[in-house]
């Protein structure tokens, strides 16, 4: 049975090493970890193997409260784009309402306290907001219509600057089939950290990040590039061409921490990346991690009957990713989920920045964690009764 977080509002969840951890037990210790490093990851300089999962802590979270409701009729978040939820220091949620075209503000009782623009194309305005970003004192919004940066207090929520970036005058610094960028993240003040895409050879697309300064000038080389999810089109069974993304394959994905460093995953192999900000690396931690079986004829079943069609043809792989997602938490502790047998939910792990497993947890796989700031952790979540799909707060408390 999936598990249900809307039964225990008010609870405290107490989350331990789970069903994974037994299974794995064999490939806990340093000798096996260090036999079990694939070839192409030999020569990774500053490669730290881990050779034991077992967390040094158990963590607990108590649901406190929830922001507001986005109703499926809004547009959904764009594949390969930000985030689009952000927390400032003093607890205030941000949201980004698509259908609206502004910022909803909620205070940390769940109470939308103001909105930030509205629909339009002149200052504090916004047509299609994709990210947005927190740093100190400042609200960053990146509108990708616009190729806009509008920057917000979060103290006063004044519109403070906006910076219109000129992507045609990267010609010579950036080599890209769509220099627009799509999505941007705050290194600090003066600096942005922004993806573009580009085509490779195997007609894959990839997102390559860059630094930008607040003039919108690329000031750095290519510091990593993220792969996108495959794509597949094939006819439903009424005929009609439909395009998927092809969710068991596997994707980049890239974290920017408060201290200025970039983390990055291939979601095909526990191995977590970190860069400085002009792409050198500096450590990169792996787990010989035991991937779960992809059983294909039982994912089509749980596809709409309407859509399991759509996937003839399709080369399925034989095992699931390592991983789903990267979080990185406001004291730089590196989160990432593990895809395991129970498709039901995921295993979290929880790292410090040497690379030490400080907790780890089951969580609904249906419940996408989104942020963690300020000792909380912030979930989407889409209620069973009214499929409201809400921001759910989480106290977290680590014994």
């Amino acid at each position: 049975m999936r598990l249900n977080l809307w039964i225990i509002w008010g609870l405290v969840i107490v989350i331990a090493s789970c069903s994974g951890s037994e299974d794995r037990a064999s490939l806990n210790n340093e000798e096996t970890a260090q036999q079990d490093v694939p070839a192409h990851l030999q020569d990774i300089e500053n490669l730290k193997v881990l050779a034991d999962l077992n967390p040094e802590q158990e963590i607990t979270f108590t649901k406190f409260q929830n922001y507001g409701e986005i109703y499926p009729k809004l547009l959904a978040p764009q594949f390969g784009f930000g985030r689009e939820v952000a927390v400032d220091a003093n607890g205030l949620v941000y949201r980004a309402d698509k259908a609206e075209r502004t910022i909803l503000v909620f205070d940390e009782d769940g109470k939308l306290v103001k909105k930030l623009g509205r629909d339009g194309r002149g200052p504090g305005e916004f047509q299609s907001i994709v990210a947005l970003d927190v740093f100190e004192d400042h609200l960053v919004a990146y509108d990708s219509n616009l190729g806009r940066i509008s920057t917000f207090s979060t103290t006063n929520h004044e519109l403070e600057e906006i910076l219109t970036i000129d992507f045609k005058q990267w010609d010579n610094k950036v080599k890209a089939s769509f220099k627009r960028p799509q999505t941007v993240k705050v290194i600090d003040p003066e600096m942005y950290l922004i993806s573009t895409i580009k085509e490779k050879k195997d007609e894959n697309y990839v997102q390559s990040y860059y630094q930008m300064n607040d003039k919108g000038e690329i000031v750095s080389g290519e510091i990593v590039e993220t792969e996108n999810l495959e794509s597949h089109i094939g006819s439903t069974s009424q005929g009609h061409r439909a395009g998927i993304k092809l969710t068991f394959s596997t994707n980049g994905q890239i974290e920017l921490s408060e201290s200025g460093q970039v983390y990055h995953i291939n979601t095909g192999e526990f191995l977590v990346s970190q860069y400085d900000t002009q792409g050198k690396l500096l450590q990169a931690i792996y787990y010989p991690f035991e991937k779960t079986s992809l059983d294909e004829d039982a994912f089509v079943e749980e596809q709409h009957p309407n859509m399991q069609s759509v996937y003839d043809n399709v080369d399925f792989p034989e095992t699931w990713p390592a991983l789903e997602s990267l979080l990185i938490d406001d004291e730089n502790n590196i989160w990432v989920s593990t895809i395991v047998d129970d498709q039901s939910v995921r295993q979290w792990y929880i790292l410090d920045e040497s690379g030490t497993v400080k907790a780890t947890f089951e969580w609904p796989s249906e419940s996408e964690i989104t942020i963690v700031r300020n000792g909380k952790m912030y979930a989407e979540e889409k209620d069973p009764e009214t499929e409201a799909k809400l921001i759910e707060g989480y106290e977290i408390e680590y014994e």
